[in-house]
């Protein structure tokens, strides 16, 4: 009796060895050899909430995740649109001019990460392709703001954005931190600004947060595009809206607008008209553009009949007869990400 009670378990401990052993290596998932040379997939995108102060790393395959999840996602370009609210003029405080006048003496530069103190260059500003708006109050210039930049270490620096959303503001990536990397301690947005005439048409300052490309460096490498999440979702009733186009029509005619440091000081907003010679994946080339400091974050858009769209941000200093490079495109996985999440398109 014994030597059967015997063989029955051996051939249960033996069965049940071999069934729990098979199952181990599927449950436990052994590494196989060669994963620690396998690469974590790159984050293209990252999302920065700012009362929690923390960074959320989005990778393509996340993206890609979501769009499987809105199969029914009907994919169109974020139309252009007017204020619901009628825009009207507001004065600048005193408290206001100065900070903004200090501001337009400095600037943080795209491929440097320096801030540097620069003159007025307004002699030579007029031989530039460049056409004066002598009154932003007006359709879509006031959806163009002047971006009022303050620093952790105190300094104060100034650039160009737009909106795009709701409570969404495009610019550039070098914006929104200084050169070692810390986030900007406030970004307020003065809309249909005239520095001239001391007014605006609208006025937002909480930013609750940021949307950014991870990879980017002061040094110039990464893609210099970031969109600032406004804690206000009804900045877009008192601004109107660009359009956002990741497409680029056949000989197309595009244009910018911002306020340029070397044009009355960056004091007014001007425009500037001409055609795409080139453009790649993430290049945009045009040899008649102009773009100064303080100007970078300015819509690269083209107009149709219902507004504009904008294409790209301006974001690498040019002048005509020099370097054609002059801003960076919407990539396709960033627009999809931005309309998975609401902030820029609804979709079925």
């Amino acid at each position: 009796m014994m030597k059967k009670r015997f063989f029955f378990s051996a051939v249960i401990f033996a069965v049940s060895f071999l069934w729990l052993g098979s199952g181990a290596v599927t449950v436990l998932g052994e590494a196989p050899k060669n994963r620690k040379n396998q690469k974590k997939p790159e984050a293209i995108l990252a999302y920065y909430d700012v009362e929690k102060g923390t960074e959320t790393l989005i990778t393509k395959e996340d993206i890609q995740q979501q769009e499987k999840q809105h199969r029914n996602f009907l994919e169109s370009n974020l139309e252009p649109d007017y204020p619901a609210l009628k825009p009207s003029l507001k004065q600048l405080t005193e408290s206001e001019k100065e900070k903004l006048k200090e501001a337009d003496m400095n600037t943080l530069l795209h491929g440097t990460g320096e801030i540097q103190t620069v003159p007025s260059f307004n002699a030579i500003a007029a031989i530039y392709n460049r056409t004066l708006i002598p009154n932003p109050n007006a359709y879509p210039y006031y959806s163009v703001a002047k971006l009022y930049l303050f620093a952790r270490d105190g300094s104060r620096h100034s650039g160009t954005g737009f909106a795009v959303g709701s409570n969404l503001c495009a610019t550039s990536r070098h914006f929104i931190t200084d050169k070692n990397g810390n986030f900007m301690k406030s970004i307020t947005a003065y809309f249909g600004y005239d520095g001239a005439a001391n007014s605006y048409t609208y006025k937002t300052s909480k930013a609750a947060g940021y949307i950014y490309d991870p990879r980017y460096k002061h040094d110039g490498n990464g893609t210099d595009i970031a969109f600032i999440i406004w804690a206000n979702t009804a900045t877009i009733s008192h601004t109107g809206n660009f359009g956002i186009s990741k497409e680029i029509p056949v000989s197309p005619l595009i244009g910018t607008m911002g306020y340029p440091k070397d044009f009355y000081s960056e004091l007014k907003m001007t425009e500037s008209y001409d055609s795409i010679f080139n453009h790649s994946v993430r290049h945009l080339y045009s040899a008649n553009i102009s773009e100064a400091r303080m100007q970078s974050g300015a819509p690269v858009f083209v107009m149709k009949s219902e507004g504009p769209y904008a294409i790209g941000i301006l974001t690498d200093r040019n002048y005509p007869g020099t370097k054609p490079l002059m801003g960076r495109r919407f990539d396709a996985l960033i627009i999809k990400w931005l309309c998975f999440n609401g902030y820029i398109q609804k979709f079925s």
